[in-house]
């Protein structure tokens, strides 16, 4: 399995709920997560894997910062917990 089908899990699952899941890219920073998830007075940020697949150090570096912020993070590598990503989301 693609890593795009997880991806098309959480978009998908996003769209139903009425949450923006916009791809995201920073060009001058590495390791941002490739989903960033935004609702009424909420951000989080999803990181998507293929089946199995690990976060690069720079990925869970990153990931680390934003838990220090108190900001939502996620890492989904089914989509099963793509979903499961999302409604902890909304749960916050």
């Amino acid at each position: 399995m693609k890593e795009s089908v997880v991806e098309l899990a959480l978009v998908r699952e996003a769209n139903k709920h009425g949450v923006m899941c916009l791809k995201f890219v920073s060009p001058s920073c590495a390791g941002v997560p490739d989903r960033i998830l935004l609702a009424t007075g909420k951000v989080g940020f999803v990181e998507l894997k293929r089946p199995g697949g690990k976060p690069t150090a720079l990925q869970l570096r990153f990931a680390s910062k934003l838990n220090a912020l108190g900001i939502f993070y996620a890492l989904a590598d089914t989509p099963e917990k793509a979903k499961e990503s999302l409604h902890n989301f909304l749960l916050t």
